[in-house]
């Protein structure tokens, strides 16, 4: 794992959305039961998540064209299970390891949607992007309880790089590594 000095702890900003999100979804979308709702919600969950961290993560670097532009994947943008939504590179989940390990669940795609296996994880020596937030449904109950991360490496089981995981909120800090665009010209530039 990279040295953690060159990182930003943004998770307050995280705490921030899943408090927002909540808030509205229980006191204005949740107690009207309409079928139709959680669809109509995902675009202001990612309307809010914009606002409260890329906006925030951009607006003090030269990042803040290249993070507006939505290169990846925004909470609530796409299907509710958030299969085939990218990861936020710049993202990265940092589980707080327990003396007997944290608890996490494995998640793996299937046509009927996610499907979880119960792990620990016992070092932190595993590489995690933030992806969305998830629960277990979409009703009065939903809670925006996990970070759901992409596993990019995991010297201890490799066969889990490439799929995602579920991590409790208080179980994991979100830390911030700007990109690095070197290479690129410049959003607009020719």
């Amino acid at each position: 794992m990279e040295d953690l000095a060159e990182y930003d702890d943004v998770t307050h900003l995280f705490l921030a959305y899943r408090e927002a999100v909540r808030h509205l979804w229980k006191t204005a979308f949740a107690p009207r039961e309409d079928a139709e709702l959680p669809w109509l919600f995902g675009p202001i969950e990612a309307q809010i998540f914009y606002a409260l961290i890329v906006w925030e993560l951009g607006r003090d670097t030269d990042q803040a064209a290249v993070v507006g532009d939505f290169p990846f994947g925004i909470p609530g943008s796409d299907s509710q299970n958030g299969f085939g939504h990218d990861p936020f590179p710049y993202l990265h989940v940092i589980p707080r390891i327990a003396p007997l390990g944290t608890r996490v669940t494995w998640l793996s795609e299937t046509p009927q949607g996610g499907v979880g296996e119960a792990g620990t994880l016992h070092t932190g020596e595993i590489d995690l992007r933030f992806v969305d937030f998830d629960d277990t449904s979409i009703d009065a109950y939903s809670d925006w309880r996990w970070y759901r991360a992409r596993v990019f490496a995991y010297p201890a089981d490799p066969a889990r790089e490439g799929g995602e995981v579920l991590l409790d909120v208080e179980d994991a800090r979100i830390m911030f590594k700007p990109l690095v665009w070197e290479s690129q010209p410049a959003p607009g530039a020719a």
